[in-house]
C-alpha cells in the first residue's frame, strides 16, 4: 500500500499528501508526446470548426447580399440599356438569366413544405456535407 501512495503522490493525483516535498516527479508517470498531440489535436478542433462555420456563413451571406443588392441594381442597369435602345452585353444576359432562375425558384418554393424539407435535409449527415463543399465549390469557382 505504500508503494502505490508513493506511485500516485509522484504522479501529483495525491500531491498534496506531500508535505515535505521529499517526492521528485517519476519520469514514468507523466503523458508522452503522442498523448500530448492527441490532446493537442482534440482542442484544436473547435476552432477548426469554428474557420469551417465562418466560411461556410460568409458564403451564404455573400449569396443572400448578391441575391438582394448586386442583382437588382444590375437589373436595373439593364432596363436602362433597354429603354435606351443600346445593345445588351452577354453580362446583362447572363443577369437577366439569373434574375428569372431565381424569381422561378422563389415561386416553386411556395409549393414546397420547406421545414419538412429542411428535416429531411438535416436528418441525412452525409448530404449535409455534401451541400457545404457545393456550397464552397460554388464560391471558388464564381471568383
Amino acid at each position: 500500500a505504500g508503494a502505490a501512495l508513493r506511485q500516485l503522490q509522484s504522479c501529483g493525483m495525491l500531491r498534496w499528501l506531500d508535505l515535505g516535498g521529499a517526492l521528485e516527479r517519476s519520469s514514468d508517470c507523466g503523458p508522452t508526446e503522442p498523448q500530448r498531440d492527441v490532446v493537442g489535436a482534440i482542442l484544436r478542433q473547435p476552432f477548426q470548426l469554428e474557420k469551417t462555420l465562418l466560411l461556410v456563413f460568409s458564403i451564404c451571406l455573400d449569396s443572400l447580399l448578391f441575391f438582394f443588392v448586386a442583382l437588382p441594381l444590375r437589373l436595373l442597369v439593364c432596363c436602362a440599356k433597354c429603354c435606351c435602345a443600346a445593345k445588351l452585353t452577354a453580362v446583362n444576359w447572363f443577369d437577366l438569366a439569373r434574375a428569372v432562375t431565381f424569381a422561378a425558384c422563389l415561386a416553386l418554393l411556395c409549393f414546397i413544405d420547406v421545414p419538412c424539407l429542411y428535416h429531411a435535409i438535416s436528418s441525412q449527415s452525409a448530404l449535409s456535407l455534401y451541400m457545404i463543399f457545393n456550397l464552397i465549390e460554388v464560391r471558388t469557382c464564381r471568383e
